[in-house]
């Protein structure tokens, strides 16, 4: 008996010790506010409590930095408070630059393949700009007629310098950087190849980097980028290579309201949005007359919302007979749809606050949802779940921007349960509501603008677009 405890003694020693390694190779929460170390990473303890350490590479730190990018999510998500001198980018870029000088001291960098990508990628996310562009150009150097490789090279380049994360000045540094590498990849021939499969990789790969350059070009707020950007990309549509049947490959998922509501913000955008329309439809893009629909909502009246209590404003109780507030009134709104969990709801009040304080009072935040007839297991009436909603909106979300409830009264289910009478509301926005989009209104009741609410970017894009819309409204 005492040998077993000594043996179960032995394997609970090791299980400990595999633990310790585990978190050792871990930054924990609590270092986010240092520059967390890398030594530890790559190091394991065997049943036999022997240490054993890998030998660092550049495509296992890419992988660590993958790790630690989501433990950065989870430490500051983007519809949590703005965290301080924005740590999360400046954490990524302690830790890429812990790894560089690693691998360094490694001699990683006089190894040859495929690595070298994966150490640009790490000198990029270290904020080395120069230093991922001098490793990918020496990579390129000794491919020479390897043609198949040199777009996976180049396509890899295009990615990592028109990266759609980065601030916007970055962006617009590195927006010359990405056009280059993508010129230097579409110039790569499309046959003559050894298999079909090399063939496909390098247009696809091609068809990818066009498409990355034409979303970074939106981000970069820079008009003269953007507009000479689609004018290529629509060339590039047109020619043999990108086509497919009656469709082009390349426009298949073109972005076109993101694009439209662009080119509405620039001279003559209207005539190029013809043009646009015009350009696509040769290049059979089906999706036209769908997205056309939701443009066409921008510069017409918003549709009423009609609600059984308005939370946060006097009209907060509830009462059977839904109401709608004017849209009218001389107040830029910005509305968007969801439930309880969504997770703008942070985002939004934030926007609602900015604006708020700011002494005009005519800018509001507008939530629209609906109840669902019952609280966790429990059913309940319309008017008992508009207070308990009240109250969650209060207490977890502290929102303090106008919520329009609707909480109808339950009907019967053609298979026996019973559930509230949906709203009429979202069918009258375009695509259902857009979920996870912003609609905004001018003072006069006018939609103007959509815009997503997915990230802090797009929440500040949302705040510029709304001051910009207050300073030309009269």
């Amino acid at each position: 008996m005492s040998q077993r405890l000594r043996s179960d003694s032995a394997a609970d020693s090791v299980v400990t010790s595999a633990l310790s390694a585990v978190f050792r190779a871990l930054p924990m929460s609590r270092e986010h506010d240092s520059t967390p170390s890398v030594s530890a990473t790559g190091t394991f303890i065997t049943t036999t409590e022997a240490v054993v350490t890998v030998p660092p590479h550049a495509t296992f730190a890419v992988q660590d930095l993958r790790t630690y990018a989501g433990m950065l999510d989870a430490l500051f998500p983007w519809s949590a408070p703005a965290p301080s001198s924005d740590s999360p980018s400046r954490l990524m870029a302690a830790r890429a630059s812990a790894w560089l000088q690693r691998l360094q001291a490694t001699r990683a960098f006089d190894r040859d393949g495929r690595e070298h990508v994966s150490l640009a990628q790490i000198a990029f996310r270290a904020g080395q700009d120069t230093l991922a562009r001098t490793i990918l150009d020496t990579r390129l150097s000794t491919l020479g007629m390897k043609t198949e490789e040199r777009s996976f090279t180049l396509a890899f380049a295009v990615a990592l310098f028109a990266d759609s994360t980065q601030d916007t000045a970055r962006l617009v540094r590195n927006f010359p950087v990405a056009l280059s590498y993508t010129q230097r990849l579409l110039a790569l021939p499309s046959a003559g190849y050894r298999t079909r499969s090399d063939s496909t990789n390098v247009r696809e790969r091609q068809i990818h980097a066009m498409t990355t350059l034409l979303s970074a070009a939106l981000a970069s707020r820079r008009p003269e980028f953007f507009l000479a950007q689609l004018r290529e990309f629509l060339v590039q549509a047109a020619r043999p290579r990108f086509r497919h049947g009656s469709q082009s490959d390349l426009v298949r998922q073109f972005p076109y309201i993101d694009i439209a509501m662009a080119l509405m913000t620039v001279p003559s955008g209207q005539a190029m949005i013809d043009t646009l329309n015009t350009r696509l439809a040769a290049l059979g893009y089906t999706q036209l007359s769908q997205d056309r629909v939701a443009l066409s909502f921008i510069g017409t009246p918003a549709p009423p919302v009609l609600a059984h209590a308005w939370l946060n404003t006097p009209d907060s109780i509830y009462a059977p007979t839904p109401r709608t507030h004017p849209f009218d009134d001389g107040i830029i709104r910005v509305v968007a749809f969801g439930d309880a969990e969504s997770d703008m709801l942070p985002a939004l009040n934030r926007v609602h606050q900015r604006f708020a304080h700011d002494g005009t009072g005519n800018v509001q935040v507008v939530f629209v949802t609906e109840s669902q007839g019952h609280v966790g297991s429990a059913l309940v009436t319309p008017a008992e779940e508009v207070a308990w909603l009240k109250t969650l909106y209060a207490t977890r979300w502290r929102a303090t921007m106008p919520i329009a409830l609707w909480a109808g009264e339950k009907v019967a289910h053609p298979f026996g349960w019973h559930q509230p009478i949906p709203s009429p509301v979202p069918a009258t926005y375009p695509l259902g509501p857009p979920q996870g989009v912003c609609i905004i209104v001018d003072g006069h009741g006018i939609v103007r603008a959509f815009q997503a609410l997915h990230s802090r970017a797009e929440e500040a894009a949302l705040i510029e677009l709304v001051t910009t819309l207050r300073a030309a409204q009269p």
